[in-house]
């Protein structure tokens, strides 16, 4: 009776290993299914918070102009930045000065910080202001004295602005500000 029944050489059917394999898929995924319906979702604090700004309470004075190549025209200007001491700690990136025009002085010759009392923070790539602070020193020169262009005449008119970012903890967690203080129109003498 069972001499008739040879075995195959073949192996498993195709029909057989697809059930298997469907069989197998249908699993995993009721595994899966149940694993996601018992994990509890955690709002974190911050989710639906919104990052807010701390108020930064700058003052500048402007100390004094300089014609260092002597060419009637200034090409630097000397500064003091002071902070309250109810502002956080800045860090000052640039300074840059706009023409009433609109125009920076910078897109014809770059002025850059050439003399300051503060120190250099790489991780928030600028000059450190700390809160309270009275007076910081910042001198900032044209980069290039051959391009009067990018000098200033006496009696031109100007905005000095103090690009900086600092630190906010004021939600759950810290995160870096970049902001930008402008100065009033301000007449080169």
């Amino acid at each position: 009776m069972f001499q008739n029944l040879r075995k195959s050489r073949r192996g498993i059917s195709p029909v057989l290993a697809a059930v298997m394999l469907i069989s197998l898929v249908v699993a995993a995924s009721a595994i899966v299914g149940v694993l996601i319906m018992n994990i509890d979702v955690v709002d974190l604090p911050w989710e639906d918070e919104e990052i807010s700004a701390k108020e930064v309470h700058l003052t500048l004075t402007l100390m004094g102009n300089e014609d260092t190549d002597l060419d009637t025209l200034f090409d630097k200007i000397s500064l003091f930045l002071s902070l309250d001491v109810d502002s956080p700690t800045i860090y000052v990136n640039d300074i840059d000065l706009i023409l009433t025009t609109g125009q920076t002085v910078d897109a014809i010759n770059p002025w850059i910080i050439s003399v300051t009392s503060q120190t250099w923070n790489d991780g928030l790539y600028g000059y450190s202001v700390p809160y309270g602070t009275i007076n910081s020193s910042f001198d900032i020169q044209a980069s290039d004295l051959s391009i009067n262009a990018g000098e200033l005449e006496s009696g031109s008119f100007i905005y000095i602005i103090i690009n900086y970012s600092y630190l906010s903890d004021l939600s759950a967690r810290i995160t870096t500000i970049s902001s930008f203080y402008q100065s009033p129109l301000i007449t080169v003498e």
